[in-house]
This record gives structure tokens, C-alpha cells and sequence, in this order.
């Protein structure tokens, strides 16, 4: 089963959940749901429900602090009150949101981040994404 549950991709939440059979879509050429299904719920119910032993490791990358850079550090375009900075959750740069589109996101179970989190392009390009309008 190529399904959402593949492996041992157990995801703690509802919307990481999600995600994984949105990617499944994804992948396989079909439209991408905005709901789990009710063969998806029911796994995920089981699977909330069972202890799931996800290594944390301690060596999230530091995030630069707000005022290390007063630009993007992908692209290099200056931060305003309306051009906002945002942090990368895998590396920790600073970047705009051009550079690290709302919706270009994953989880980072290994990180503890078992929810979707933003990503700057450098690290990760999300197929939920239509680059073809960036």
C-alpha cells in the first residue's frame, strides 16, 4: 500500500496527516484532498492513538535573531513593516516570504515539529506548490 501510512511515516497531527495524503495525490496525478477520507480517518485515529517513538534530536539549526539581517539572506531584498521576515524552520535563515512561501511546508519529526512548518526554497520545494506563478 503506497498509502499515507507507508513505512514509519506516523503522523502525530491531524494536518501533518493531511499533508502526507495530499503529497500521495500528488504523486500520483490525482487532485489533492482538503479532508482526509474515511478510510484516512480511520487510520489516523489508530495511529493517534498508539505510542510513537520519533527520535528528537537536539541539533535544530539556531535561528539568526531578527535583527541579524535587515534583509532576505536568499535573496537579498530588504525587509519592510509590509515586507516581512520569516524564519526557516530546517536551517534557521532569515527570508521573505518569496523566498519561503506560507505554503511550502512539511514536518520535521526529527525536529519535533510533527505539524507542517514553513521552509525557505533552499531546503525544500513542496509539489503542493505551483512554482510555474513564483
Amino acid at each position: 500500500n503506497g498509502g499515507a501510512m507507508s513505512g514509519n511515516q506516523r503522523y502525530k497531527s491531524y494536518d501533518a496527516f493531511l499533508y502526507r495524503t495530499q503529497l500521495d495525490a500528488k504523486v500520483k496525478g490525482l487532485p489533492a484532498p482538503s479532508t482526509l477520507s474515511d478510510e484516512y480517518q480511520k487510520l489516523f485515529n489508530h495511529f493517534s492513538t498508539v505510542d510513537q517513538k520519533i527520535t528528537v534530536v537536539n541539533d535544530k539549526p539556531e535561528w539568526l535573531p531578527d535583527h541579524a539581517s535587515s534583509e532576505c539572506t536568499a535573496c537579498g531584498r530588504r525587509f519592510t513593516l509590509l515586507f516581512r521576515r520569516h524564519h526557516c524552520r530546517k536551517c534557521g535563515a532569515l527570508v521573505c516570504g518569496r523566498c519561503a512561501p506560507a505554503k511550502n511546508t512539511k514536518p520535521i519529526p526529527s525536529f519535533g515539529f510533527y505539524d507542517p512548518v514553513r521552509h525557505c526554497l533552499n531546503c525544500y520545494k513542496s509539489p503542493l506548490v505551483d512554482w510555474s506563478k513564483s
